[in-house]
């Protein structure tokens, strides 16, 4: 597998959906949900890496199939299941109980973002990298990572979809002919 051009195959892989990279992940076992601890269990966050990390992780394992991945556990600091109370911007954002759609979050972010905050892709982002990096951070910190990338744009970069960059003339082909070359790398 040394004659193996990664670049070109982390390129094709971003043409997978994510379903696709979770299967070829199970086939190897190879984790990608981020977990929390709750009773000495662990258990899915139901957040998991990103999918440029995902794609980088099997790469990895093309290159050293004997690699061991150390899973991502959100770490007890992060994790609040109790009820939210009266918000503040110095409250600090946990797993348990931020929520999408959750009514108190949802004033609080908007009042500190000018009303400009919706629950979407750049609020998902942010509090996914958070979790996956263990980063305790406040709703007002929040605030000014999600007005940066409103003002400046929202960049996904190499972890976006493919079709974002996509410039091709068959978006089904090449999608489905670069899927097949990765099923095949990966035996599958």
């Amino acid at each position: 597998m040394a004659s193996l051009n990664y670049d070109d195959i982390y390129q094709k892989m971003t043409f997978l959906n994510v379903t696709e990279l979770k299967y070829i992940c199970d086939v190897y076992g190879i984790s990608y949900n981020i977990l929390y601890n709750y009773n000495n269990k662990l258990k899915k966050s139901g957040y998991m890496m990103p999918k440029s990390t995902i794609i980088n992780k099997l790469i990895e394992y093309l290159k050293n199939p004997n690699i061991e991945f150390k899973d991502v556990i959100i770490k007890k600091k992060l994790i609040n299941f109790d009820k939210i109370g009266d918000l503040k911007k110095e409250d600090n954002i946990y797993f348990g109980q931020y929520k999408n759609g959750n009514k108190k979050i949802l004033k609080l972010i908007k009042e500190l973002t000018n009303d400009e905050f919706k629950f979407g892709a750049i609020s998902c982002f942010i509090i996914r990298n958070a979790l996956y990096n263990n980063i305790l951070m406040t709703y007002d910190e929040f605030s000014h990572i999600y007005m940066r990338y409103v003002n400046e744009g929202f960049d996904y970069g190499r972890d976006a979809l493919q079709y974002i960059n996509y410039d091709g003339d068959n978006w089904k082909r090449d999608r489905l002919d670069a899927m097949r070359e990765i099923y095949k790398i990966y035996k599958i």
